[in-house]
């Protein structure tokens, strides 16, 4: 069900019923599929240039009714800017339920801002994410996709920004 306080807030801040209704969609999506986490890195954490440790949980889909989800469900690490993405990396995700990978965040000196997205994918967007890196790998020519993608074909789990600044000159 959907929480009682989101439709009070709904209707005390004008939210018009699609997009509640997407928020209550939203929830059965993630009862369904289940839903990953970034827990290593915070909002505002300041990085170094070139690559960054990320990691997380994966909570478990509770199903609805009892029923889940049998199809694999894709989760990427995206890195944005406007509407250019570079797709990171597909989540293994473990076991014990947790996931660990490394992102690139360009080694341009800072100070500057990086968006980092945790998306659901499709099964076209992930075709179209392993593409991109394989291309990239061949022909070493990273630059962004530009789109703007359906929300039935990626869906942004969490996001958050990463200030990057300058590597500290080693010390004497």
């Amino acid at each position: 069900m959907v929480d009682p306080a989101t439709v009070i807030t709904a209707a005390e801040t004008g939210v018009t019923a699609l997009e509640l209704a997407d928020k209550g969609w939203t929830f059965w999506q993630r009862r369904w599929r289940g839903q990953p986490e970034i827990t290593s890195r915070h909002h505002n954490t300041v990085v170094y240039p070139e690559w960054v440790e990320m990691g997380g949980v994966f909570r478990k889909a509770e199903g609805i009714f009892g029923l889940r989800s049998r199809q694999r469900e894709v989760f990427w690490l995206l890195t944005r800017a406007g509407n250019k993405y570079w797709p990171q990396c597909a989540l293994d995700i473990r076991v014990n339920w947790t996931w660990e990978s490394r992102i690139n965040v360009n080694s341009n000196p800072g100070p500057r801002q990086m968006t980092v997205l945790l998306v659901w994918a499709s099964e076209f967007m992930d075709q179209i994410f392993r593409d991109y890196k394989r291309r990239g790998d061949e022909t070493r020519f990273w630059d962004g996709i530009e789109m703007t993608p359906p929300k039935c074909e990626m869906r942004i789990v969490q996001g958050l920004q990463l200030q990057i600044i300058p590597k500290p000159p080693p010390a004497k």
